[in-house]
């Protein structure tokens, strides 16, 4: 099936690119690369050209070029689970390294740590004083 097959509103993953020389580099280059997924959100009132989503951002392609990608449709869940996947993997926060922490990259013998009575003091803007004890 091809990319100008597709129904408004259904996803496919792109199978295949077809063309030659500067113009599939091109469509390769706006992201139309295999096993993506892509979903059609509207066709233009005289039929040319297309609007479709991939990785998150609206593309129109002419016709003729969507003819040129060969797709496979996919159930809409599954594009579901993979955006969210997608989502999930952007918020995910990397582990702390544990830098400085628990003696990991201290070395006891040399270091000359302040005796325990010293005293830090620190002003903000509202002249409030905070007093720290070592």
């Amino acid at each position: 099936m091809k990319l100008n097959e597709l129904q408004t509103g259904k996803s496919a993953r792109i199978i295949s690119v077809g063309g030659t020389g500067a113009l599939r580099q091109h469509i390769l280059d706006m992201g139309m690369i295999p096993g993506t997924t892509v979903k059609t959100v509207k066709y233009a009132p005289m039929g040319d050209p297309v609007e479709v989503r991939i990785n998150g951002y609206e593309l129109t392609l002419r016709i003729a070029d969507a003819a040129k990608i060969e797709i496979t449709p996919v159930e809409e869940e599954s594009e579901n689970l993979t955006l969210q996947k997608k989502q999930e993997e952007k918020i995910r926060i990397p582990e702390h390294p544990g830098l400085g922490e628990g003696g990991k990259f201290h070395s006891k013998k040399d270091e000359n740590p302040l005796p325990g009575s010293t005293e830090f003091s620190s002003h903000n803007r509202n002249d409030v004083l905070f007093s720290f004890a070592a």
